[in-house]
Protein backbone atom coordinates (compact mmCIF):
# COMPACT_ATOMS: atom_id res chain seq x y z
CA UNK A 1 0.00 0.00 0.00
CA UNK A 2 2.94 2.38 0.48
CA UNK A 3 6.68 2.60 -0.26
CA UNK A 4 9.40 4.94 1.02
CA UNK A 5 13.21 5.06 1.09
CA UNK A 6 15.03 6.15 4.23
CA UNK A 7 18.29 8.09 4.48
CA UNK A 8 20.31 4.85 4.70
CA UNK A 9 18.88 3.59 1.41
CA UNK A 10 16.55 1.03 2.98
CA UNK A 11 13.18 0.53 1.32
CA UNK A 12 10.06 0.34 3.49
CA UNK A 13 6.84 -1.30 2.33
CA UNK A 14 3.46 -0.94 4.02
CA UNK A 15 1.14 -3.94 3.94
CA UNK A 16 -1.90 -5.26 5.80
CA UNK A 17 0.49 -7.58 7.67
CA UNK A 18 2.78 -4.86 8.97
CA UNK A 19 5.83 -3.00 7.67
CA UNK A 20 8.63 -4.63 5.68
CA UNK A 21 12.17 -3.28 5.40
CA UNK A 22 14.49 -4.24 2.55
CA UNK A 23 18.18 -3.47 3.09
CA UNK A 24 19.29 -4.55 -0.38
CA UNK A 25 19.82 -8.16 0.65
CA UNK A 26 17.08 -9.30 2.99
CA UNK A 27 13.49 -8.48 3.90
CA UNK A 28 12.39 -8.04 7.51
CA UNK A 29 8.82 -7.70 8.73
CA UNK A 30 7.77 -5.52 11.68
CA UNK A 31 4.52 -6.24 13.49
CA UNK A 32 2.88 -6.03 16.93
CA UNK A 33 5.94 -7.34 18.79
CA UNK A 34 7.92 -4.41 17.41
CA UNK A 35 5.45 -1.83 18.74
CA UNK A 36 2.96 -1.58 15.88
CA UNK A 37 -0.33 -1.79 17.74
CA UNK A 38 -2.10 -1.92 14.37
CA UNK A 39 -0.44 -3.63 11.40
CA UNK A 40 -2.77 -2.53 8.59
CA UNK A 41 -0.82 0.22 6.86
CA UNK A 42 -2.88 2.75 4.90
CA UNK A 43 -2.38 3.70 1.28
CA UNK A 44 0.30 6.37 0.80
CA UNK A 45 0.93 6.15 4.54
CA UNK A 46 4.69 5.79 4.88
CA UNK A 47 6.81 8.94 5.07
CA UNK A 48 10.47 9.64 5.76
CA UNK A 49 10.56 13.32 6.72
CA UNK A 50 13.38 15.83 6.21
CA UNK A 51 14.91 14.97 9.59
CA UNK A 52 14.98 11.26 8.69
CA UNK A 53 12.10 10.17 10.93
CA UNK A 54 10.05 7.29 9.53
CA UNK A 55 6.28 7.67 10.00
CA UNK A 56 3.80 4.84 9.54
CA UNK A 57 0.05 5.42 9.24
CA UNK A 58 -2.31 2.51 9.96
CA UNK A 59 -6.00 1.85 10.36
CA UNK A 60 -5.47 2.36 14.09
CA UNK A 61 -3.16 5.32 14.49
CA UNK A 62 0.27 6.69 13.58
CA UNK A 63 3.63 5.24 14.64
CA UNK A 64 7.23 6.41 14.31
CA UNK A 65 10.40 4.35 14.13
CA UNK A 66 13.37 4.35 16.53
CA UNK A 67 16.39 2.77 14.78
CA UNK A 68 18.49 2.78 17.97
CA UNK A 69 15.92 0.61 19.75
CA UNK A 70 15.77 -1.67 16.71
CA UNK A 71 19.55 -2.19 16.76
CA UNK A 72 19.24 -3.31 20.40
CA UNK A 73 16.44 -5.75 19.62
CA UNK A 74 13.82 -3.71 21.48
CA UNK A 75 10.33 -2.63 20.34
CA UNK A 76 11.17 0.11 17.85
CA UNK A 77 7.83 1.62 16.83
CA UNK A 78 6.07 4.04 19.18
CA UNK A 79 2.54 5.41 18.84
CA UNK A 80 2.17 9.10 18.02
CA UNK A 81 0.00 10.08 21.01
CA UNK A 82 -2.03 12.81 19.30
CA UNK A 83 -3.24 10.44 16.59
CA UNK A 84 -3.57 7.12 18.33
CA UNK A 85 -6.98 6.11 16.96
CA UNK A 86 -7.39 7.58 13.46
CA UNK A 87 -7.63 5.51 10.29
CA UNK A 88 -4.81 6.99 8.21
CA UNK A 89 -5.19 7.30 4.43
CA UNK A 90 -2.11 9.38 3.62
CA UNK A 91 0.95 11.18 5.06
CA UNK A 92 2.79 14.11 3.47
CA UNK A 93 5.44 16.65 4.48
CA UNK A 94 5.02 20.16 3.08
CA UNK A 95 7.74 22.61 2.10
CA UNK A 96 7.75 24.19 5.56
CA UNK A 97 8.34 20.87 7.31
CA UNK A 98 4.77 20.41 8.55
CA UNK A 99 3.56 16.80 8.52
CA UNK A 100 0.02 16.28 7.19
CA UNK A 101 -2.02 13.20 8.04
CA UNK A 102 -5.16 12.43 6.04
CA UNK A 103 -7.81 10.26 7.67
CA UNK A 104 -10.82 8.35 6.39
CA UNK A 105 -13.24 9.77 8.96
CA UNK A 106 -11.78 12.77 10.79
CA UNK A 107 -10.46 15.07 8.07
CA UNK A 108 -6.78 16.05 7.99
CA UNK A 109 -4.27 16.89 10.69
CA UNK A 110 -1.24 19.21 10.47
CA UNK A 111 1.69 18.68 12.83
CA UNK A 112 4.26 21.49 13.05
CA UNK A 113 6.64 19.69 15.41
CA UNK A 114 5.03 21.11 18.53
CA UNK A 115 1.27 21.24 18.06
CA UNK A 116 -1.32 19.51 15.93
CA UNK A 117 -4.37 21.05 14.25
CA UNK A 118 -7.37 19.21 12.84
CA UNK A 119 -9.21 20.44 9.75
CA UNK A 120 -12.63 18.95 9.00
CA UNK A 121 -15.73 19.72 6.96
CA UNK A 122 -16.58 22.26 9.66
CA UNK A 123 -13.54 24.32 8.65
CA UNK A 124 -14.45 23.99 4.97
CA UNK A 125 -12.46 20.88 4.02
CA UNK A 126 -15.40 19.61 1.98
CA UNK A 127 -15.67 16.17 3.53
CA UNK A 128 -14.25 14.36 6.55
CA UNK A 129 -12.80 11.68 4.29
CA UNK A 130 -9.42 12.64 2.88
CA UNK A 131 -7.03 10.59 0.77
CA UNK A 132 -4.33 11.92 -1.53
CA UNK A 133 -2.37 15.09 -0.81
CA UNK A 134 -0.04 17.28 -2.86
CA UNK A 135 1.52 20.74 -2.63
CA UNK A 136 1.90 23.13 -5.56
CA UNK A 137 4.72 25.62 -6.21
CA UNK A 138 2.81 28.43 -4.47
CA UNK A 139 2.57 26.40 -1.26
CA UNK A 140 -1.11 25.59 -1.61
CA UNK A 141 -2.09 22.12 -0.35
CA UNK A 142 -4.47 19.97 -2.41
CA UNK A 143 -6.52 17.09 -0.99
CA UNK A 144 -8.61 14.40 -2.65
CA UNK A 145 -12.00 13.99 -1.01
CA UNK A 146 -15.14 11.95 -1.40
CA UNK A 147 -16.81 13.67 -4.32
CA UNK A 148 -13.95 15.89 -5.46
CA UNK A 149 -10.78 17.74 -4.48
CA UNK A 150 -10.10 20.61 -2.10
CA UNK A 151 -7.33 23.21 -1.88
CA UNK A 152 -6.03 25.08 1.16
CA UNK A 153 -4.01 28.30 0.87
CA UNK A 154 -3.28 28.63 4.58
CA UNK A 155 -6.50 30.48 5.28
CA UNK A 156 -9.30 29.26 3.02
CA UNK A 157 -10.49 25.93 1.66
CA UNK A 158 -11.86 25.74 -1.89
CA UNK A 159 -13.77 22.66 -3.02
CA UNK A 160 -13.95 21.48 -6.66
CA UNK A 161 -16.42 18.79 -7.77
CA UNK A 162 -18.05 17.38 -10.90
CA UNK A 163 -20.31 20.45 -10.90
CA UNK A 164 -17.21 22.51 -11.66
CA UNK A 165 -15.80 20.16 -14.30
CA UNK A 166 -14.09 17.16 -12.68
CA UNK A 167 -14.62 14.00 -14.68
CA UNK A 168 -15.61 11.79 -11.75
CA UNK A 169 -16.66 11.83 -8.13
CA UNK A 170 -14.88 8.68 -6.87
CA UNK A 171 -11.43 10.24 -6.65
CA UNK A 172 -8.37 8.00 -6.51
CA UNK A 173 -5.28 10.16 -6.90
CA UNK A 174 -3.78 13.60 -7.49
CA UNK A 175 -0.50 14.73 -9.06
CA UNK A 176 0.83 18.23 -9.71
CA UNK A 177 3.19 18.89 -12.63
CA UNK A 178 6.07 21.31 -12.25
CA UNK A 179 4.12 23.50 -14.68
CA UNK A 180 1.28 23.71 -12.16
CA UNK A 181 -1.13 21.52 -14.11
CA UNK A 182 -3.05 19.21 -11.75
CA UNK A 183 -4.06 15.68 -12.74
CA UNK A 184 -6.90 13.96 -10.89
CA UNK A 185 -7.70 10.28 -11.37
CA UNK A 186 -11.16 8.91 -10.64
CA UNK A 187 -13.24 5.86 -11.43
CA UNK A 188 -13.80 5.98 -15.19
CA UNK A 189 -11.85 9.17 -15.92
CA UNK A 190 -8.74 11.29 -15.58
CA UNK A 191 -9.03 15.06 -15.39
CA UNK A 192 -6.42 17.64 -16.39
CA UNK A 193 -7.03 20.83 -14.44
CA UNK A 194 -5.30 24.15 -15.06
CA UNK A 195 -5.61 26.22 -11.85
CA UNK A 196 -4.38 29.31 -13.73
CA UNK A 197 -7.78 29.42 -15.46
CA UNK A 198 -10.84 30.42 -13.38
CA UNK A 199 -12.97 27.46 -12.33
CA UNK A 200 -15.97 29.13 -13.96
CA UNK A 201 -14.39 28.63 -17.39
CA UNK A 202 -14.95 25.21 -18.94
CA UNK A 203 -11.50 25.16 -20.55
CA UNK A 204 -9.95 24.88 -17.08
CA UNK A 205 -10.84 21.17 -17.17
CA UNK A 206 -10.06 18.51 -19.76
CA UNK A 207 -11.59 15.11 -19.03
CA UNK A 208 -10.15 11.91 -20.49
CA UNK A 209 -12.05 8.61 -20.48
CA UNK A 210 -11.55 5.16 -21.99
CA UNK A 211 -12.99 6.29 -25.33
CA UNK A 212 -10.21 8.88 -25.60
CA UNK A 213 -7.54 6.26 -25.94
Amino acid sequence: HAIAEDQQGHLWFGTYQGVIKYDGKTFRRYSEKHGLENIKVGRKSILVDQSGTLWIGTQGGVFYYNPAADSLGRPCFSPFPWLDTINVSGIMEDGSGNIWFASSEQGVFRYDGKTIKNFTAKEGLGNNYAGGMAQDESGKIWFTMKGGICSYDGKTFTEITTKDGLGGSEIWGIYIEKSGIIWITARGSTTRYDPAIPISEAKAFTVFTVKDG
